[in-house]
């Protein structure tokens, strides 16, 4: 089978797909495999199909059924450091991939790495790279990979967004939201008012972000809820909740040293963290010195950015007792 007959079938599963007629497009993906056993596109498109249902094990084993044929393959290696993300939270093997793929990019220009890659593939790259480096909490990085991504394809939406939220999260809010205005005018509005809305509570806006939050939800509630709100007495009732469930060494480290309840990152935080701490985080954690009581941590929730994450009351202290059990497990495993 020629390979642009391939590439044909391919599309209409993928078209399918978009339809979610998953049954119509498992058929179609078949077709093509059946067809075409050898040719990268059809593990990708079963990969795909996979993916769709979220049986991500399917997916993965799908991609390295491809790399044992194609162990180089850009299109494979992508999908599967997507899968690890996306699918398994692996961000360090993702990275390893991407980081692997990018070293083969030697020293050509954007314009002969659109030739030799393609602008969809080497924009998918940048992409994926941005958002590691936001996992991992280095937001210049992320930065810089969100400008290639943007100068790679200036009127791709996906790029537009990887760059004001590396901006954002970089402490240069009016930067960020000049990027992403005017909002009605987007393909996908309801992740620009997501992304406003964060920008507006950190900036303290809250009014302008809870509207802009509804405005995300009502264009899009698969993905888009409408956070939760507290007030003081019920949010540090959440706090003391959810440090009950933790172990035991966290709660004496909470209680032997200082807990403050802020509504959001300060500024000044933001832009003296060196592009390392973002303004959505949920607690930070300050070392500091007081003549009564020598060495002690500050331990600050930001009560706004945990409320973001939430959609029902209940769920506040959940999020409280993980953010207090992923940065303090961390501290405390290396004293």
């Amino acid at each position: 089978m020629k390979r642009d007959e391939i590439r044909a079938l391919a599309e209409q599963a993928y078209a399918i797909l978009d339809d979610s007629q998953c049954e119509a497009a498992v058929e179609r993906a078949l077709q093509v495999f059946k067809n075409a056993p050898h040719d990268p596109e059809s593990y990708l498109l079963m990969s795909e199909i996979a993916g769709e249902g979220r049986h991500y094990d399917q997916s993965l084993a799908w991609i390295d059924l491809g790399l044992k044929q194609h162990p180089r393959h850009e299109g494979l290696l992508l999908k599967k450091a997507s899968i690890l993300i996306d699918g398994f939270e692996d961000i360090d093997e993702a990275f390893r991939i991407l980081c692997d793929l990018k070293s083969g990019f030697g020293n050509q220009s954007l314009a002969e790495l659109k030739k030799t890659i393609g602008p969809n593939l080497l924009l998918d790259i940048y992409l994926l790279l941005v958002d590691c480096y936001r996992l991992k909490s280095d937001y210049h990085q992320a930065n810089a990979y969100a400008r290639w991504a943007k100068e790679c394809s200036p009127l791709d939406e996906n790029a537009l967004i990887a760059l004001a939220t590396t901006e954002f999260e970089l402490g240069n809010y009016l930067q960020a939201l000049t990027l992403i205005e005017p909002i009605d005018s987007r393909t996908e509005p309801s992740d620009f008012y997501w992304l406003k809305a964060q920008i507006n509570c950190a900036q303290g806006n809250f009014l302008d972000a809870d509207d802009a939050f509804l405005k995300a939800n009502k264009l899009d509630k698969a993905r888009y809820h409408r956070p939760i709100r507290l007030n003081d007495a019920c949010f540090l009732a959440a706090f003391e909740q959810g440090l009950l469930a933790l172990p035991r060494e966290i709660r004496e480290f909470v209680q032997t040293n200082a807990a403050e309840i802020h509504n959001v990152v300060p500024h000044d935080m933001v832009k003296n963290s060196n592009g390392t701490l973002s303004p959505m985080a949920c607690i930070a954690i300050e070392a500091t010195k007081e003549q009564t009581r020598g060495h002690v941590n500050i331990l600050s929730l930001y009560q706004k950015n945990i409320e973001n994450l939430a959609s029902k009351k209940e769920e506040v202290k959940d999020l409280i007792a993980s953010a207090l059990l992923h940065e303090l497990g961390k501290l405390i495993a290396q004293r």
